[in-house]
């Protein structure tokens, strides 16, 4: 897919194709495929962390920069724009760029992009996400085209090579009808009408929806950095986990039994968790912490109780049957491929306790918290009411320079650039006194948090060729929410709301065998 400024026009075939066949020359390809390509030319590569997941809004504007900072360099330049077919992702991202840059509106994008690479963007999900984020959710005239006639093979291929988030003995992955009646099964349970994973998806917290907080009951827990699956329990032997990509993986040797009917497996069951992959004593022991359910031994109306209820559904119907098995010798936890725990929630005003003492003690990564509301249903799809907060991140390019000043010391100085038109400007600095990894790395893309006012060092993006835009940089340090406004608003506003219905204290839940194992624990158990 090759985009040209002057003029603006957008062509398609394979990028190395239409160069051969327009005699075109493509300075710049940017790479929106996680595997390895090769053009002998500047390749840029844009890290779309999921495969079926549309570009997220970062993403975007990264592609939008790049494609600005290189036409201004070369006004009379081509980009190629690459990714594993070049039909969603390439589309969402060129249609975000007519939209965003060139003022187009969605329908003439969505058409210009069919027309030039037919059938165009053939995804339904893909499509709704762009009036999602252009027309207030209104689709208007546009249709989802018919898949491409050799699409079916290639999903078929993608289908056959899916992988589990670590490769466990006992988990196979599920092809053929079996996938297809997982699949249907879960979007039912769910009344999810669209194509694609029905699970309820969060929404990044900001400086407007934190009043959120404010307006009606949170409950809230870490952000595990794990892998995400939909539980689905149909029966013995049948115990499905179908993550993201709508991949259904089978794991028979889990049990699930019923606390009602004794010695008997509970069935059609769905629930929301994830795979974290805790570290204790040198070994990598896989978890999975269920943190939501949606349908209970058939039944819909668990999804629509309260959070906490909810919750309490878990851990009497799914966990504790688990425990009192296992002490009875009925269920042998050690042949199973990964333990399963409930995970744990609190009121809102324990986000300081979780995020300064809970989440360090956690042998798993972690790098958040997630508000979920107490009293609504579980809704899937998109949930403006489910947020988000993670520390706020900014991509600079480091610039460590000496600084003479008459009769004083030299000293260095760590300058923070970031894209601005055509060149890069200073934004910030490092204090190379508390970042001193970062002396290092001079000249680098670095990734920084924004903490009390200050810029920390976090790590190398060797996967990022340009720094982040000043715009970018700007609304990190306006409109996102730091962790002090987050624990203002969580400590003044909301301490002792809800408290008789969330949990006691942190550290005294009802079933503290539910908890991931903390670092202080760890050679206190061998259980899992």
């Amino acid at each position: 897919m090759l985009l040209t400024k002057v003029e603006f026009k957008v062509s398609c075939l394979l990028p190395s194709l239409l160069i051969l066949k327009t005699k075109l020359k493509c300075s710049c390809i940017l790479n929106s495929n996680p595997l390895p390509a090769c053009y002998d030319m500047q390749l840029v590569v844009l890290l779309i962390s999921r495969h079926n997941v549309a570009p997220d809004v970062e993403k975007v504007k990264e592609f939008q920069m790049v494609c600005g900072e290189f036409f201004k360099d070369h006004p009379y330049g081509v980009v190629g724009v690459h990714c594993t077919h070049g039909f969603n992702r390439t589309g969402f991202l060129i249609v975000s760029y007519l939209i965003d840059v060139e003022c187009w509106d969605l329908e003439a994008a969505v058409a210009t992009f069919s027309v030039a690479r037919p059938p165009g963007i053939y995804k339904e999900h893909y499509l709704h996400e762009l009036a999602g984020r252009y027309a207030d959710g209104d689709i208007g005239s546009i249709i989802t085209p018919p898949l491409p006639d050799w699409c079916d093979d290639v999903e078929r291929e993608k289908e056959k090579s899916a992988q589990f988030a670590v490769p466990l003995h006992g988990v196979e992955l599920v092809l053929g009808p079996t996938r297809e009646e997982v699949q249907i099964a879960c979007q039912e349970a769910l009344d999810w009408e669209e194509s694609g994973f029905p699970g309820s998806q969060p929404v990044s917290m900001d400086v407007q929806n934190i009043r959120f907080l404010n307006e009606k009951p949170y409950r809230v827990s870490w952000k595990a950095d794990g892998t995400r699956y939909m539980l689905y329990i149909k029966g013995k032997g049948q115990i499905y986990l179908i993550d993201r990509d709508n991949s259904v993986f089978n794991s028979p040797n889990i049990t699930f039994l019923s606390r009602k009917r004794e010695g008997e497996h509970l069935r059609d069951c769905v629930a929301d968790s994830e795979l974290v992959l805790d570290k204790v004593d040198g070994a990598v022991r896989p978890r999975l912490l269920i943190y939501d359910i949606m349908m209970f031994e058939g039944s819909k109306d668990v999804a629509r109780c309260d959070h906490q209820r909810r919750m309490l559904c878990i851990d009497r119907e799914l966990i504790m049957p688990r425990e009192e098995a296992a002490k009875r010798g009925i269920i042998d936890k050690i042949r199973e491929p990964f333990s399963v725990r409930a995970k744990q929630f609190w009121d809102v005003s324990e986000s300081r306790m979780i995020l300064e003492k809970y989440a360090p003690t956690l042998t798993h990564e972690n790098d958040g918290l997630i508000y979920n509301p107490t009293n609504e249903p579980y809704k899937p799809g998109q949930c403006k009411d489910l947020l988000i907060w993670k520390p706020p991140k900014v991509n600079f390019h480091l610039n460590i320079i000496t600084e003479k000043k008459f009769g004083m010391l030299e000293e260095k100085k760590a300058q923070l650039l970031v894209g601005s038109e055509r060149c890069e400007k200073i934004f910030s600095y490092l204090d190379l006194q508390v970042n001193k990894d970062a002396k290092k790395h001079s000249k680098k893309i670095i990734e920084c948090s924004f903490v009390n006012n200050k810029w920390k060092f976090l790590r190398v993006r060797t996967d990022k060729g340009f720094p982040d835009s000043i715009e970018t940089a700007k609304s990190i340090c306006i409109d996102s929410v730091n962790e002090d406004k987050l624990l203002e608003v969580c400590e003044k506003h909301r301490r002792g709301i809800d408290k008789g219905r969330a949990n006691k204290h942190a550290l005294e839940e009802p079933n503290g065998s539910m908890l991931p194992p903390s670092k202080a624990r760890r050679h206190a158990s061998t259980s899992t």
